[in-house]
């Protein structure tokens, strides 16, 4: 939620008892062109884990790029989920957000042929049992619109 699931908003609901909480929506675009309140959505504290930063774009590369720059953070996140269901006109016009859905050879297929084979994200023998970072974060594909 744009503005609103900042980390004062992520710690009242970790304290609340939720499990994963999840950054607002990041523009792949805006990290790898180095806008600073882009990167600042990627901030977070220890005491938000276990927490999911949220990418969203309309190209494999540059989603890859970006994921490379996530996880490359001195306290990368738990888990990078995929946006692929945002309803919102200006994303959905990009070709990103549910604009993904329709076509799902480049949302799914590519996706992760471009993320899998280039970064080592779904390997479980990278985690470690509690939430030190012993390897890189798994990435999350949604399977349905939400």
């Amino acid at each position: 939620m744009a503005g609103i699931t900042n980390s004062a908003y992520r710690r009242h609901l970790k304290k609340q008892g939720v499990g994963l909480v999840v950054t607002e929506m990041v523009s792949a675009y805006g990290l790898i062109y180095q806008n600073r309140r882009t990167a600042s959505y990627l901030d977070f504290s220890e005491e938000e884990r276990p927490v999911a930063v949220q990418l969203f774009g309309d190209d494999p590369e540059v989603m890859r790029r970006a994921t490379e720059l996530v996880l490359s953070r001195p306290a990368p996140p738990d888990l990078i989920d995929i946006n692929m269901g945002c309803p919102v006109r200006k994303v959905v016009r990009s070709g990103a957000g549910a604009a993904l859905l329709a076509d799902p050879e480049r949302a799914v297929a590519g996706w992760i042929r471009t993320l899998y084979h280039r970064l080592p994200l779904l390997d479980p023998r990278t985690r470690d049992a509690g939430y030190g970072r012993s390897g890189p974060a798994p990435c999350s594909l949604p399977t349905r619109p939400s």
